[in-house]
């Protein structure tokens, strides 16, 4: 007699046995098993091995801190020299509130969700403490955005629409309370824009010129009638835009608008204007003054760059942060001066000696306004002398 060979037919039985002895299936009728009661068993099975794995591999994301080292970190923010903290206008330690939070910190690393949550949770009275609304806002809103990038976030992919209103509204929304007034959607200077039609006259020997628009800037800030700093921006990192507007174009828009605030003596050498140039994820403050009334300085801090992903929003949004509350802090400054300043009745004829000078146009442009100028006068005239002999 043959033996009978092993196929998957004659050991289906005892496949099946050893599933349902393995899942506590008790047979229904006529020994076969119930096998929707196997599927769910063996589907449970699966899920809560799935779970176990998931969360060993998860566990380095959240890494507690040993207590020695949490009690080592303690003892060295306790000894911090509290005279040299950083105070706001509302009275806000931003370097005591900085303080708090790390000290309750119990793992090595915050994410932008434990940012999120600490924005929300922050006890504040929006009226009466807009700097905390600003900070517990502007976590939620550009914490949210490393939530469904996959730890990945590009500023670059954004429209530069969602850059200014989405990713950076914190430099916008920072002024709020301070009786600042954001000025957006692409608008001309006026300073800028008084600055290029000084020279308009009435129609007399030569017809009256059109008023010419000034630079257009993403945004401005205003204190009153009187412009105090703006934003520039740009979607991607390009040097050369980044040379015409952070070494030519912001450069003037600046003195025009110091020019225009600096009406009295006293505030040439005090006031200034701030701007903020963004290319890409790169963002960097400029600072423009005239310590001694004549020459104009600029400053620049060092580019800070917008968080790429969870791995770094901490160490890189902080810094951001504090940029916007320098640049707060003396656009406030330049306004307590500018509303106590009073301008005084000067002579009619004569200029003031202290005035700044103005912003320096080169010689080229105007030769090639000329040049344009003169041609199109030439084509014109050519143009109704043909017209002359055809008649």
């Amino acid at each position: 007699m043959e033996e009978e060979v092993p196929t998957w037919t004659n050991l289906r039985p005892i496949r099946v046995q050893d599933a349902a002895v393995k899942f506590e299936v008790k047979n229904t009728a006529d020994d076969e098993p119930d096998w929707m009661s196997v599927m769910e068993k063996k589907s449970r099975a699966s899920r809560t091995t799935t779970t176990k794995k998931s969360s060993k591999a998860s566990t380095p994301l959240k890494v507690s801190m040993v207590s020695n080292d949490k009690q080592h970190m303690v003892k060295i923010l306790d000894g911090v020299d509290h005279k040299k903290f950083w105070s706001l206008n509302d009275k806000t330690v931003v370097d005591q509130e900085v303080i708090d939070f790390a000290k309750k910190c119990n793992y090595h690393q915050k994410t932008p969700v434990d940012a999120y949550n600490y924005g929300r949770n922050l006890p504040h009275n929006p009226i009466k403490e807009p700097l905390k609304a600003w900070l517990a806002l502007g976590l939620q809103n550009t914490a949210r955005l490393h939530f469904y990038t996959g730890g990945e976030f590009h500023l670059e992919r954004l429209l530069e629409s969602d850059q200014l209103y989405e990713a950076l509204s914190f430099l916008k929304s920072v002024v709020h309370g301070s009786h600042i007034i954001v000025r957006d959607k692409e608008c001309s200077s006026k300073a800028n824009c008084d600055a290029i039609n000084k020279k308009r006259y009435i129609s007399a020997v030569e017809p009256t010129s059109d008023q010419k628009m000034g630079h257009k800037m993403d945004t401005i800030y205003t204190a009153g009638h009187r412009e105090i700093g703006y934003i520039e921006i740009g979607k991607e990192d390009d040097q050369t835009k980044e040379m015409k507007d952070g070494l030519l174009k912001m450069h003037i828009v600046m003195h025009d608008m110091l020019i225009q605030l600096a009406y009295t003596e006293t505030l040439v050498r005090k006031v200034h204007v701030v701007g903020f140039l963004i290319t890409g994820s790169k963002i960097t403050m400029l600072d423009m003054d005239s310590p001694g009334g004549f020459v104009t300085r600029i400053r620049r801090t060092e580019a800070l760059y917008y968080p790429s992903g969870a791995s770094d929003y901490i160490s890189s949004i902080i810094p951001l942060f504090r940029l916007s509350l320098t640049a707060l802090t003396i656009m406030n400054k330049t306004k307590i001066m500018i509303d106590s300043a009073t301008k005084s009745m000067g002579s009619l004829i004569t200029k003031s000696d202290w005035m700044l000078p103005p912003t320096f146009i080169p010689c080229a442009s105007l030769s090639n306004n000329n040049i344009n100028n003169n041609s199109s006068s030439e084509a014109s005239s050519s143009s109704s002398a043909k017209k002359q002999k055809n008649n």
